[in-house]
């Protein structure tokens, strides 16, 4: 099964990006990125995780 484009890390960080938030995200540490994204993606982490960990 493949991943559409928005499932790809680079779907997501497209669509992650458009926030508002934006600049704020690019300010925050790594670890603080990765937080924001997984609540981001949700209940979908796990899946994708595993698939690009």
């Amino acid at each position: 099964m493949s991943l559409g484009y928005d499932q790809t890390w680079g779907g997501i960080l497209e669509r992650f990006n458009t926030h508002e938030e934006k600049l704020c995200v690019l300010k925050k540490s790594r670890d603080e990125k990765i937080r924001e994204i997984k609540s981001f993606l949700g209940r979908n982490w796990d899946f994708i995780g595993k698939c690009y960990g």
